[in-house]
């Protein structure tokens, strides 16, 4: 039920689900709280996938490392991977890599990385601008 939900982004069922999971405690199972995290980033609830992240984090090794601390972190380092292997392939040229590269720093609320990407590109197009406009609407509805 978790990945219907997440496959149609209803955030509002996938709640619904996690309720039940935690109910009848399956919430404690590693794959069903992998599925929920994922959930809730696919429907853009960051905060529901950090605070999962964190109730995790803080019953095993990371104790005291906030869940959204530690998602951004974690896509830093991934996204500055990411952006090392597209340069590499020199893929840099391919307009939706940079674009899907950039939607992605967007989404987490890197926006510094995401500016700096669109600024590297030689020409931008209108699904990198895109890209652009929506992480700098994310940022502003994360952030107020």
């Amino acid at each position: 039920m978790v990945r219907a939900c997440t496959a149609l982004s209803n955030a509002k069922a996938g709640k619904q689900v996690h309720g039940i999971a935690s109910v009848s405690r399956l919430d404690s199972d590693p794959f069903v709280q992998s599925s929920l995290a994922h959930m809730y980033v696919k429907c853009s609830q960051l905060k529901d996938a950090g605070k999962l992240l964190d109730e995790r984090l803080n019953e095993t090794w990371f104790p005291g490392l906030l869940g959204c601390e530690w998602v951004i972190w974690t896509i830093l380092i991934l996204g500055s991977q990411i952006q090392w292997y597209v340069f590499k392939l020199g893929m840099e040229s391919n307009k939706c890599v940079v674009s899907t590269l950039m939607d992605m720093y967007g989404k987490s609320g890197c926006s510094s990385q995401m500016s700096q990407v669109f600024d590297e590109m030689d020409v931008s197009d209108i699904g990198a601008c895109t890209a652009l406009v929506s992480g700098r609407a994310f940022e502003k509805q994360l952030c107020g």
